[in-house]
């Protein structure tokens, strides 16, 4: 079940990671921008997010719930998500730029760790809802309960 829940969260973490990623861009002090522009890109990102989002919320999350008895809660899981999507998402990127034999200079470094930040963000996200639907799926306290009137 895990990994369903897990499934259906990574276009959820995609959008939040992109949302993140093209917040300076808006506020950046340049000419004014349009909000369908800005929703636009966010919704394209969604998809480009959805590279490094499917692994870390589909697989490692929900192996990262099974893998531990008791049941791991939202923060331990929010922890797991945190780092994997700073792995995942750094990771990718840096292995797309480390191509060539570009200079490495302090940008490129900044580059890389604010969209390993990005994904940490967004897999703290998924980890922590994961964790919450999860709980709430092995108690059985989504389901609306029986009201008792006093007699």
């Amino acid at each position: 079940m895990a990994f369903i829940v897990g499934f259906l969260l990574a276009p959820l973490g995609a959008a939040l990671g992109s949302l993140l990623f093209m917040l300076p861009v808006a506020f950046q002090g340049a000419p004014p921008f349009n909000l369908l522009s800005f929703l636009q890109v966010v919704v394209f990102g969604t998809g480009i997010g959805m590279i490094p989002a499917t692994p870390v919320s589909a697989f490692l999350l929900p192996a990262a719930y099974y893998s531990r008895r008791p049941f791991p809660g939202p923060g331990k899981l929010a922890v797991v998500g945190a780092a994997a999507g700073f792995i995942v998402s750094g990771g990718l990127l840096l292995s797309f730029w480390i191509q060539g034999n570009q200079d490495k200079d302090f940008l490129f470094w900044a580059i890389i760790f604010g969209v390993g930040l990005d994904g940490a963000v967004a897999g703290a996200f998924c980890g922590a809802m994961l964790g919450l639907v999860m709980r709430r799926w092995r108690t059985g306290t989504w389901r609306p309960q029986p009201v008792e009137t006093p007699a």
